[in-house]
């Protein structure tokens, strides 16, 4: 199962319709995204345990991704997003909702919330949390290669 899910990131990947939509209902593309190169992907819910302490990170991540011209978005995974989305409602980033973890199980996600810097072919280059020591290390190095 890991091997194909690696050879799944190696050749890039589509999530398909549905599985991404935005707090409206509308579907969003995790390939669109990433057409542009690289991109932040925060995997985050109101729920989790450290939640209200990554949520302060927030601003340091967007203004990271600012900085290194890479687009960003903010995964709400699993139940409850409709609460989370209030709290998110001054980011710059995107937002989506992974209703079934489908993102969260393709980019291999074991920790949230988490921070990850994916390339174009879907790769994850980088991936921290939910620490605010480990994601502050990513996104020092966000501009580098």
């Amino acid at each position: 199962m890991l091997r194909l899910a690696m050879m799944a990131l190696a050749t890039g990947f589509s999530l398909g319709t549905g599985d991404l939509v935005s707090p409206t209902g509308q579907p969003v593309s995790l390939d669109d995204l990433l057409a542009r190169g690289p991109a932040v992907v925060v995997f985050w819910n109101s729920w989790l345990p450290q939640s209200a302490d990554f949520l302060r990170l927030l601003p340091e991540i967007e203004a990271a991704a600012q900085r290194a011209a890479m687009p960003g978005l903010i995964v709400l995974f699993q139940d409850g997003a409709g609460a989370a989305i209030g709290s998110l409602s001054e980011s710059r980033l995107r937002i989506a909702i992974d209703r079934r973890g489908t993102l969260l199980r393709r980019l291999q996600v074991t920790r949230a919330p988490a921070v990850l810097i994916v390339e174009r072919d879907g790769r994850v280059r980088a991936m921290a949390g939910p620490r605010a020591a480990e994601v502050r290390q990513v996104l020092a190095a966000l501009g580098q290669k």
